[in-house]
């Protein structure tokens, strides 16, 4: 780019941040980014890398260039007509009164709300389950404060209440107690804890807690710098945090992660430990009535997963996929730790656990949530491992909570939700499988009018993959719907619709939303995960890929109408489906995303992430990693599809430095007038806004992108009034 015309962006950029310019709208009138002569050698291959400069993400430069494209991708979801009646329809939607799980202690029953129409979770208590709820923390007063609560817990006895709050989408926390009964806030104040990966847990007694801290980095390096140096302390109540004991750490390995429980009986400290490498974890504790003890490693197989599950005596329950790629629960005897004296509690089944949901120890059983066919079910168990009965849901949906409770409660809370329900929540008789109904939100619209399916569709190796698809029941299969499509495949999350309020309003202007279960997640188990991790990623990729053609093929949509969608870890998937297969899409949506997979784990938490998409430190792990890499394959004179990019200013998780530098890139390889925008959502962490109206803001520009670039090829939009209040009192 030649000094006349990088000049001539500049004053582009500067006129639209008076707002003094017209509606910028198509590819050729973008302020073009400087691209920069860096080049970076991984194992004797040279990688450009032109927009290196934007990760100092505060540099004016920077700052400039992203302020400027914000305005243009404001500036073209609001020259929709129908842009103000979105917004409208979407706040109806939100505007709805939803509950947490309950956490049952000390006889009491605590709760979030999260609030109707203004920003913040509310935390409240009720002293019976169907007593009257009291307000204990007032999320909105927080907000309006600029801070959001985040990881409020109860104390087992249920008198103290500690929680964090976080100054916008900050995810480093302050982390201060209240008594529940007064609601006298204490005079400590915690931090060094991070809301991304730190544990909290209270001992048995209630003087006390243990927590996670790490380093904590200066406010101008938080979206760059690596989460390190890991250690678990204990806080007795009362006391500063500088005299806080320290219990563990691990000492010559500062990336390494930790999480910790503390048994339902007060009596272990149980740790899990994993090096970014490790797929698995290694297994530590301390025994707490011992006033002198010590840490001890319990099971140091780090290509496994254990999570804890709770103890008899000295007898610990884990889930492990050792030896069981779909999952089983063993008991392991601290007094008798070796391999060959574990004892399988719960073989491994056809079905896979699922490794959200997992196991649970309630009222002297097992609730263990299956997966068949990425279909939750659940079955019980007694102690020794014989089957109970199978648990009957209410209704098919995620459970997104798990089932909460506590091994000596014969009761326990789980919620159900979907993509048009943000969730009911029920309470579990555990002696006789009933479930009754403890919580439901009040709805604007009857979620009856959409179904949700599952379909199944051959990959590109052959292999047989899973998809949900939402739509309206009325949906005509003529391909004239447009389809929003998510992709994730990342982490062993088993994908399931989740509630999404602005994805309600766009199957009610006539949209359909697919989820396929990629490879990568955890869908049938152990094996799925690493068929699309590391350098098997690509296999997460073509399935996509083939949802795409499959969803095509049976005229359910057009290419023209089709819309690549992504979030957060998800993001390489809509990124690499794009570059890829252009021809495949008319839009694409990507949010807070990882873009640029050379450089991913250079930041904040994301090291943790290379069991996952592995490392350039590797020479094959890094060829496969240069070879789907959204950032690194874009090629020039390419006609890309209309692309809206929407990361957060102050995201932590996956820093928006991903977006700015995928924007540029494909805004300059970009050979035809499908337009490419950065929408920024300012002051966010890792989420759709640092409150619900800016969430709400961000949403209705992007469903107006949608009806502008699609309605260039034939969609219409149902826009008419199709809100009514539920009648569900069912």
């Amino acid at each position: 780019m030649g000094s006349s015309a990088r000049i001539s962006a500049t004053l582009t950029a500067i006129c639209c941040l008076a707002s003094l310019c017209p509606l910028v709208g198509t590819a050729q009138t973008t302020p073009e980014a400087r691209r920069g002569d860096r080049v970076d050698v991984y194992h004797g291959v040279a990688v450009p890398d032109p927009y290196r400069w934007m990760e100092e993400m505060e540099a004016p430069e920077t700052r400039l260039w992203v302020q400027a494209q914000d305005e243009r991708a404001r500036r073209f979801a609001a020259a929709y007509p129908e842009r103000d009646r979105i917004r409208q329809r979407m706040e109806r939607i939100a505007s709805v009164r939803r509950f947490g799980t309950p956490t049952k202690r000390g006889g009491r029953y605590f709760f979030s709300r999260f609030g109707v129409s203004g920003p913040g979770t509310s935390y409240y208590v009720q002293e019976a389950a169907d007593g009257n709820a009291r307000l204990l923390l007032d999320g909105q007063a927080l907000a309006a404060e600029g801070l959001r609560l985040t990881r409020p817990l109860p104390s087992r006895d249920g008198r103290r209440l500690l929680y964090g709050t976080a100054d916008g989408g900050s995810r480093w926390l302050e982390v201060r107690i209240i008594e529940v009964d007064s609601g006298r806030e204490l005079l400590d104040v915690l931090t060094g804890i991070n809301s991304n990966n730190s544990s909290l847990a209270w001992d048995g007694r209630g003087a006390g807690f243990f927590y996670e801290a790490f380093e904590v980095p200066e406010a101008g390096e938080r979206l760059r710098a690596r989460l390190r140096n890991a250690r678990i302390l204990y806080h007795r109540v009362g006391t500063p945090q500088g005299e806080d004991e320290l219990v563990y750490r691990p000492e010559g390995h500062p990336d390494r992660s930790l999480g910790f429980q503390v048994s339902d009986d007060g009596r272990f400290l149980v740790i899990s430990e994993s090096d970014p490498e490790d797929i698995g974890n290694r297994v530590l504790y301390r025994d707490l009535y011992d006033p002198d003890g010590k840490v001890v490693e319990l099971i140091s197989n780090a290509e496994s997963s254990f999570g804890f599950i709770g103890n008899d005596g000295t007898t610990l329950w884990f889930q492990t996929n050792f030896e069981a790629p779909r999952g089983r629960v063993i008991a392991v005897d601290i007094e008798s730790p070796d391999v060959g004296d574990w004892v399988e509690l719960i073989p491994e089944a056809d079905e896979t656990i699922d490794s959200w949901v997992g196991v649970s120890a309630v009222g002297g059983r097992f609730i263990v949530g299956y997966l068949e066919d990425a279909r939750l079910m659940a079955r019980v168990f007694q102690l020794d491992g014989r089957f109970d009965y199978d648990l009957e849901l209410p209704y098919y949906g995620s459970v997104w909570s798990g089932f909460s409770g506590r091994q000596d409660d014969p009761e326990a809370f789980y919620s159900i939700s979907g993509l048009v329900d943000p969730g009911s929540i029920y309470r579990l008789d555990v002696r006789t499988g009933r479930s009754t109904l403890f919580a439901r939100p009040e709805l604007s619209y009857d979620p009856n009018d959409f179904v949700t399916r599952q379909v199944f569709f051959r990959s590109a190796d052959g292999t047989r993959v899973p998809m949900y698809l939402v739509h309206r029941k009325e949906l005509q299969r003529d391909g004239n719907a447009p389809v929003i499509m998510y992709g994730y495949g990342f982490g062993s999350w088993a994908a399931a619709p989740w509630f999404q309020s602005h994805l309600v309003l766009w199957l009610q202007m006539g949209g359909i939303w697919a989820l396929p279960n990629l490879r990568g997640g955890g869908e049938y188990g152990e094996d799925w995960h690493q068929a699309g991790s590391r350098q098997n990623k690509q296999n997460s990729i073509d399935d996509y890929i083939a949802a795409t053609e499959w969803l095509i093929e049976n005229r359910y949509t057009t290419r023209g109408l089709f819309v690549a969608n992504a979030s957060s870890a998800g993001g390489p998937i809509a990124g690499a489906a794009i570059t890829q297969r252009p021809d495949l899409y008319g839009a694409a949506l990507i949010d807070f995303p990882v873009l640029d997979m050379l450089r991913y784990d250079q930041f904040t938490l994301a090291r943790a992430w290379r069991d996952e998409y592995g490392s350039v430190e590797d020479p094959d792990e890094f060829e496969a990693l240069y070879a789907y890499s959204p950032y690194h394959n874009l090629k020039p004179d390419t006609c890309y599809p209309a692309t809206l990019v929407a990361p957060g200013e102050k995201d932590e998780t996956t820093p928006p430095l991903h977006g700015y530098k995928f924007v540029a890139a494909l805004q300059h390889a970009q050979a035809c007038d499908n337009p490419i925008f950065l929408r920024v959502s300012w002051d966010a962490g890792h989420a759709y806004g640092a409150d619900l109206e800016r969430a709400m803001d961000n949403w209705a520009d992007q469903l107006s992108f949608l009806a502008r670039v699609l309605g260039e090829r034939g969609w219409l939009p149902e826009l008419t009034e199709g809100d009514r209040a539920a009648s569900q009192a069912k």
